[in-house]
């Protein structure tokens, strides 16, 4: 077999595994036809702690959490909110909003060094906190008008420790409708069937958590770039199930600019390898061997981007060496990849239909696609840091997208995604 055969299986037969992979999890979820089990109803509610981390956000994403914040249905004298402000700058504007605005106790922290990010923020607050259940959300989540008495409900259950609602993204410009595309993919694929094992995925924000459960696995790790994912396997591991809610959303913005999509997707996949690494290196952390099989495929998804690398390279090889790809195997193996990857894309698409327009959800595929690839060599690099335990700097994406911006928005994504696929 020659060397550019060989270089084609291993990337090919990379990108067949993960894609056969997600087949497997979308059939799961089709086949638990009835997501939610039935809830209980509360005798005597919870008292109940929202954590919100911020930093540097702007004004008018402060002043919307406030108002939803205030639009909750639930006993007021049993909720309290605990903001930690990690802001170089107008923190005390926020303290202001929140306080008058808020008809719940509030309890403010300014932080002047950012410890542990966003993990170490929800760790500071947790222990500021005395509810029953914890909340956790991000300054531009917006949750349901129930979302609280629906979470106390569920989990009046004690077989249940925590839920996630699905969270859905504002849908405004051509980036929005890429993001949606990352988002529905988890909703779609992985939800569903972690859901149907009694493991949904924490995505960190819109989820709520016995508070006796939260403090027993030890709350956040700060050293984790995706506290949320880390937390989830965490709670796997242990045997804690969870509850996956689809029939509310949780709203969020998506991020500003092109530039912040790619940062928060390099975010997500060096934390994802983080994960990987750590739950490989545990092998004992799990009892069961099946579910740690699971979050081993889960947490190195991203792994296949590397396959685009190694296919860059065939051209190269095949000119020093003068060699050819057997036609047979090239066809073979493609058609049995785009199989798997077409039934995938379809089962994504009728989700998004749901709430989008196909022109703007075709165009949110090729951008997301461009993006996805332009991110190969990246990710090569990414998991590298991640084995060597390099540390990777935390920036918060910025979510603030101006309605009256988007046509200019719309053309410097084009002109930005170009590069994006040639830098990659």
């Amino acid at each position: 077999m020659v060397i550019s055969e060989i270089l084609f299986l291993i990337s090919i037969s990379l990108l067949i595994t993960y894609s056969y992979f997600s087949l497997i999890l979308v059939l799961m979820g089709l086949k638990d036809g009835k997501q939610e089990k039935q809830k209980s109803v509360c005798k005597n509610y919870p008292t109940i702690s929202i954590l919100i981390p911020i930093r540097n956000e702007p004004e008018e994403l402060v002043k919307e959490l406030a108002q939803n914040l205030r639009s909750l249905k639930y006993e007021k004298d049993k909720i309290e909110i605990i903001v930690v402000d990690d802001s170089k700058r107008d923190w005390e504007r926020n303290k202001a909003i929140f306080c008058s605005m808020l008809n719940y106790k509030v309890k403010y922290l300014h932080r002047e060094k950012n410890r542990g990010f966003k993990p170490g923020a929800l760790n500071d607050a947790l222990k500021l906190s005395n509810g029953e259940l914890i909340v956790c959300m991000d300054v531009d989540s917006r949750l349901p008008r129930d979302a609280l008495v629906l979470a106390a409900n569920y989990l009046e259950n004690d077989e249940i420790s925590y839920i996630q609602y699905i969270t859905r993204p504002r849908l405004h410009n051509f980036i929005s409708y890429g993001y949606s595309i990352f988002i529905e993919f988890r909703n779609s694929v992985f939800q569903p069937a972690l859901h149907r094992l009694g493991f949904p995925l924490i995505i960190g924000y819109g989820y709520v958590i016995k508070r006796s459960v939260l403090e027993e696995v030890g709350g956040w790790r700060e050293e984790a770039l995706a506290e949320d994912l880390e937390l989830s396997a965490r709670l796997a591991s242990r045997g804690y199930r969870g509850l996956f809610i689809s029939h509310d959303y949780v709203l969020e913005n998506p991020p500003a600019t092109c530039v912040a999509l790619r940062k928060q997707q390099e975010r997500w996949i060096y934390g994802a390898f983080q994960t990987f690494i750590h739950t490989v290196k545990n092998t004992n952390m799990f009892r069961n061997k099946l579910l740690w099989t699971l979050y081993i495929l889960l947490t190195s998804m991203f792994l296949g981007l590397t396959s685009n690398l190694i296919i860059s390279i065939i051209p190269i090889t095949t000119f020093l060496f003068k060699e050819s790809i057997s036609r047979d195997i090239f066809i073979n193996s493609t058609l049995l990849n785009n199989i798997a990857i077409s039934l995938v894309g379809i089962r994504l698409l009728f989700s998004l239909l749901t709430y989008g327009k196909l022109k703007d959800i075709m165009k949110g595929f090729i951008f997301g696609g461009i993006l996805y690839n332009s991110l190969s060599l990246k990710t090569t690099v990414l998991f590298i840091k991640a084995l060597l335990g390099k540390d990777f700097a935390w920036v918060v994406t910025p979510k603030s997208c101006k309605r009256r911006d988007v046509r200019n928005n719309i053309d410097s994504v084009l002109v930005i995604t170009s590069l994006l696929y040639c830098v990659g």
